[in-house]
């Protein structure tokens, strides 16, 4: 399996855990569904390029896990309900725009020169 899209599907409730026991997955988008509870832990995904969960009501914190998989080059957490603060350490500011649309979420990157 190299990538699923389900994006735009209705789906409710928590992603499934069985999701991120698929190791090969390269591309996941679950972006415009009515998902709810934590971000996965990314770290079992080592193959993931690209990872698209926006406009969704995932909360909690974004942690540093986000970043781990050593291959993702696109990542969108944008419109959800994330909270918290993100800063430069957690490797998110290679992705810009990524946490967008997350209200109760600060982000302290600086700027790269």
């Amino acid at each position: 399996m190299v990538g699923i899209d389900l994006s735009d599907n209705l789906l409710h409730g928590e992603i499934p855990e069985a999701l991120f026991r698929q190791k090969n997955i390269e591309y996941l988008n679950l972006s415009y569904n009515f998902l709810e509870g934590q971000l996965p832990r990314l770290e079992k995904l080592p193959r993931l390029k690209a990872l698209d969960l926006s406009h969704n009501s995932l909360s909690g914190q974004v942690t540093g896990n986000v970043s781990t998989p050593p291959g993702l080059t696109l990542l969108n957490l944008s419109h959800n309900c994330f909270s918290g603060i993100v800063t430069e350490k957690e490797g998110l500011g290679k992705f810009p725009g990524a946490l967008v649309g997350n209200g109760a979420l600060c982000g302290i990157f600086r700027k790269q020169v």
